[in-house]
């Protein structure tokens, strides 16, 4: 909520909060970093990003139930858009929504690094345009033509 504010104030613009546009939840690994020192959260981070639509993290949302609950959020976003939305979520649902949005599949099968250095300015033709602009440091301001992600 607070990332959208900003914006938000500026132009005037409601902020809605989604449940629906949540992260995934990481079970037994909500919180827990991938550490040495901690062997089995380790072992699961490891095992999930070698299959991460296949692996359930014990207590935790399935891959795919994630990805169809964000898909179905957007799906109503656009279906009720009329001019510009700024969507602000977190890793995995902006992995799951630039998938969508970019006409690529499961998001569980791409490499995309959704870091949070960057803005992703997104026309909706047919292909999808995609302008990538670079947020703080010393690029700030900076576009990028296409999706960047390093």
């Amino acid at each position: 909520m607070e990332t959208a504010r900003p914006t938000a104030d500026s132009h005037g613009l409601e902020i809605r909060a989604l449940d629906a546009l949540k992260e995934i939840h990481f079970g037994i690994l909500q919180a827990r970093a991938i550490d040495e020192m901690d062997v089995a959260a380790s072992c699961m981070w490891q095992e999930r990003s070698l299959a991460k639509q296949a692996y359930q993290i014990p207590g935790g949302e399935a891959f795919t139930e994630f990805e169809n609950r964000i898909n179905k959020c957007l799906g109503n976003i656009l279906e009720n858009l009329s001019g510009t939305a700024l969507i602000v979520a977190h890793r995995n649902s902006n992995e799951v929504i630039l998938a969508r949005l970019l006409s690529l599949g499961s998001a569980a099968d791409l490499n995309i690094n959704v870091k949070n250095k960057y803005l992703y300015d997104i026309e909706l033709t047919e292909p999808p345009r995609v302008t990538t602009l670079r947020l703080g440091g010393e690029r700030h301001g900076q576009k990028y033509a296409g999706l960047k992600s390093d």
